[in-house]
């Protein structure tokens, strides 16, 4: 009967009716419940009879819908709980299968709960007819309460595959996965407490011993873990000494730190990647991991491999002997290089594959450091490389000829400054000449008597012809754009000359302090200059010591050039430590390089030396500063330029709008002491006070100008067009100890709130540090002196 009784003494039940408990039906049709029909003494009936869920037929097929759907959703699903595809596969349909197992049982709330929640979410037409049809499923069996265990089965499984296409979820990357858990633990747990207990016990069971091999597991991969981490640190430590050594030039050292390397992460690898491992692999989360430490490891060690074999081959033969640069030695880094930086590459691919939002923060955010650290690295080593071969190739050929501009910031032009003398190099299979060190005045003079022209560049013979540059040499960086005062400066100077420069080196006071600290000082001009005062020198000194017309400036700076290349070339320092010494100035525009074929010009765009400055990748912004000195002497060496930027997304007249408050505060600190000739607080006839600071400062944007003020006052600007920016313009006058305050605002509407804008900030150098500070809303985001460009994202809060 399915029916006990607990009697109490010798009593014996007497007149006890139990209804629904007939003889003649099979047991797993029997009723829910029995019903005692009239009290009896000291007798109490209590209900154990089955219901027609708990013991299905022999032909139930429950379990079969549950595999089904399993493997539905294994194949639509992107989870990988554990990074092994066949566990993946194992573990998502037995959860699956379990879902619709206990889910069938479940009330009809929690499944019509869990129906909604899948058709709300789910991410394509198909997910979305599959929620309607459990929906219907779940309106039927309301209707329908009889044998309709397999229909609810079927509903539940319907809801599997839109549950699987959610993308990144509602509530953004890794929600999907926490609605999926959410929605099988609502199923699961209303089945549950509608299974028997003789079946909850045997799934106890089972928790049981899978919880007691998840723990074991767990204790394995913890062990490794602290097995690992003594390699893992030993080959951060060594991979950094080897780029103390790379950058102190001691290659031999750093090929053996890059080994030392590579070896203790090799052994991290090993310990991870080992058959007793597997188990462990298999536990969620634990196995990812797992999987992620052991991929880290594989890649750093193979970029520690790549690394050692660059600078084996840098170091195996010298680049430059008895003067000369060998080209052969200089040939053989390139293909190296070049396998390194597809090896960083493929290392950013694969640390990107090992990414899973089912990793700890601390995890997953150090390899997506690592990933967005490798990717530019490898677009750089691959520009390096070129570039590599470029200097090879320059080097062995019969001639090249080399053209060195020399530009100050003393007197400020948007592309850098006002170019004063020009050196040209001639390079004879690796054998370095200096030829001829010419002052932009001679140069002048033959571009007179050639009745040179402007190359055909329609923007800068717009904005600049009038300035008859063809006669003014000294002016070419007018254009902020490197490339195209590069070729304007490079036709200039064939139109002088009669020499096409192979290459066009732009650079500024900044770059002698850098060669210097590897030559030594040098006695030019009756003036010890070395790598502490060499920009000082050139920028101040020489103005103040030298009179405009006295040849001992053209000594000065032929001295230092012949001098310098002279002891690079007899004592060479190491190449990297060169390298590293002059690729942040490169960064910050005191170095440009120019060259006229196209696809040298494209490795130099790559490395980031080619001065390049124009219009920003779409749905991008850039504010971009720069100034012109207009009064024609050496001033803006005593310029300091403080810039704060105040973004902000606001909504005017019902429209979204991200707003910028630029204020430029320009300090001059020139002094009326008489300290200071004429060709630095002249104003060379135009009617200014001595010490007066006259420019024309100007902002580029890629934004709306919408007010402009000087001193709190309406100013006017000319607006145009350049480099593919709008540019705005003001004419300002700095009266010598004091300041002036230039405020703008740039505006930009947004096509929603939720748009999010990164802005570039670009400012070309002056001769001195700029102080820049930016704010978005209360907080402040980017505030230092030593300014590379900088990017900031804009969003509203």
């Amino acid at each position: 009967m399915g029916a006990k009784r607990l009697m109490s003494g010798a009593c014996r039940p007497t007149g006890t009716r139990l209804s629904g408990a007939s003889g003649r039906s099979p047991p797993h049709q029997r009723a829910h419940r029995m019903t005692i029909t009239h009290s009896i003494d000291d007798v109490l009936v209590i209900d154990t009879g089955t219901s027609p869920t708990e013991k299905p037929s022999r032909h139930d097929p429950i379990g079969a819908i549950g595999l089904v759907a399993g493997l539905i959703v294994a194949g639509l699903t992107s989870a990988q709980p554990t990074g092994l595809r066949a566990f993946d596969l194992i573990e998502v349909v037995a959860a699956m299968a379990a879902v619709v197992w206990f889910g069938s049982r479940a009330r009809t709330l929690p499944r019509a709960i869990a129906s909604g929640l899948a058709f709300a979410v789910s991410a394509t037409l198909v997910a979305q007819l599959l929620a309607l049809l459990s929906l219907v499923g779940v309106a039927w069996t309301l209707r329908h309460r009889r044998h309709r265990t397999a229909i609810d089965a079927v509903v539940v499984a319907l809801i599997g595959p839109a549950l699987a296409t959610q993308g990144e979820g509602l509530l953004g990357p890794g929600s999907s996965t926490a609605i999926a858990v959410a929605v099988g633990a609502l199923l699961i747990g209303s089945g549950w407490t509608r299974t028997s207990r003789r079946k909850r016990r045997r799934y106890r069971h089972a928790i049981r011993w899978a919880t007691i091999a998840v723990v074991a597991f767990s204790t394995v991969a913890a062990a490794a873990a602290l097995s690992v981490r003594g390699p893992l640190l030993d080959g951060l430590a060594a991979a950094e000494s080897a780029v103390d050594h790379t950058r102190a030039g001691e290659l031999d050292a750093a090929v053996d730190a890059f080994e030392d390397a590579s070896d203790a992460w090799r052994t991290a690898e090993r310990r991870l990647s080992g058959p007793w491992m597997l188990p462990s692999r298999a536990v969620p989360v634990v196995g990812q991991h797992v999987r992620a430490t052991q991929i880290a490891a594989s890649q750093a060690a193979a970029m520690a491999d790549a690394s050692a074999e660059v600078f084996d081959r840098a170091g195996a033969r010298p680049i430059i002997a008895d003067g000369q640069v060998d080209p052969i030695a200089v040939g053989r880094v390139e293909p190296a290089l070049d396998a390194l930086a597809q090896t960083a590459s493929a290392s950013a691919e694969r640390l990107g594959q090992a990414r899973s939002m089912w990793l700890l923060p601390p995890v997953g955010d150090r390899l997506d450091q690592a990933s967005s650290m490798l990717d530019p690295a490898a677009d750089l080593l691959q520009a390096s490389a070129d570039a590599v071969g470029i200097a090879a190739a320059v080097l062995a050929t019969e001639q090249a000829d080399v053209v060195v501009a020399f530009s100050t910031p003393a007197e400020s032009r948007a592309g850098g400054g006002f170019v004063g003398s020009w050196a040209h190099l001639r390079v004879v299979r690796g054998d370095v000449e200096l030829v001829d060190v010419l002052r932009s005045k001679q140069l002048n003079d033959a571009l007179e008597a050639t009745n040179a022209q402007l190359p055909e560049i329609a923007d800068y013979e717009r904005r600049y012809g009038r300035f008859d540059v063809e006669r003014h040499i000294q002016d070419v960086a007018l254009h902020p754009d490197g490339p195209t005062s590069g070729a304007v400066a490079a036709s200039l100077f064939e139109q002088a000359t009669g020499i096409a420069p192979d290459m066009l080196v732009v650079v500024d006071p900044r770059v002698f302090d850098v060669l210097l600290s590897f030559t030594g000082p040098i006695e030019a001009a009756g003036l010890r200059v070395g790598a502490t005062n060499a920009s000082d020198v050139l920028l101040r000194t020489q103005y103040s010591a030298f009179a405009e017309d006295d040849p001992a400036r053209e000594v000065l700076l032929a001295t230092l050039l012949a001098e310098g290349v002279d002891r690079l070339l007899a004592e060479p320092p190491p190449p990297t430590a060169l390298a590293s010494e002059l690729a942040p100035l490169a960064r910050r525009g005191h170095l440009r390089v120019w060259m006229p074929s196209e696809a040298d010009a494209a490795t130099l765009a790559a490395l980031g030396i080619d001065g390049a400055f124009g219009a920003p990748p779409a749905g991008e912004d850039v504010i971009a500063l720069t100034h012109q000195n207009a009064g024609q002497n050496k001033i803006d060496a005593w310029l300091r330029r403080d810039l704060d930027i105040a973004s902000s997304v606001r909504v005017v007249d019902g429209r979204p709008h991200l707003t910028h408050e630029i204020a430029v505060t320009l300090h001059n600190d020139a002094t009326l002491d008489g300290s200071l000739p004429d060709a630095v607080i002249g104003s060379n006839d135009q009617g200014l006070p001595p010490g007066s600071n006259r420019m024309t400062l100007s902002v580029y944007s890629t934004l709306e100008l919408r007010d402009a003020r000087v001193d709190g006052e309406t100013a006017a600007v000319d607006a145009d067009r350049e480099a593919g920016l709008a540019v705005y313009s003001l004419h300002v006058v700095v009266p010598a100890g004091e300041s002036v305050r230039v405020e703008l605002e740039l505006d930009h509407e947004l096509a929603s709130l939720d748009q999010a804008v990164p802005v570039e900030l670009r400012v070309r150098p002056s001769a001195q540090p700029d102080q820049v500070r930016w704010a978005v809303g209360d907080a402040v985001v980017f505030d230092d002196r030593q300014l590379d460009d900088v990017r900031v994202v804009v969003e509203a809060p």
